[in-house]
């Protein structure tokens, strides 16, 4: 039988696999997402606002979907402004 240090461990590493999957299917999804923005024309502009999305930021996720304000914006659970 196997102890119960075993088992956490055991546990902590299943847990871990698990979230590594999540962690690459949410990563597909905004691959598959930014594929059609670029089919549509519509990647690299900000899904909220409407601007360019900058370089360095695409450069740094290329799978953006908000300018950088925008993401700050979003992050901080700021609400946006009607336009």
């Amino acid at each position: 039988m196997m102890s119960h240090d075993d088992v956490r461990h055991r546990l902590q590493h299943e847990r871990a696999a698990v979230l590594a999957r999540q962690h690459d299917a949410f990563a597909l999804v905004e691959i598959l997402e930014a594929i059609e923005r670029l089919d549509a024309g519509t990647y690299g502009s900000c899904r909220t606002c409407g601007d360019v999305i900058d370089e360095e930021t695409l450069s740094a996720n290329c799978c953006a979907r908000r300018c950088f304000d925008c993401e700050v914006t979003k992050s901080l659970d700021i609400p946006e402004l009607p336009a």
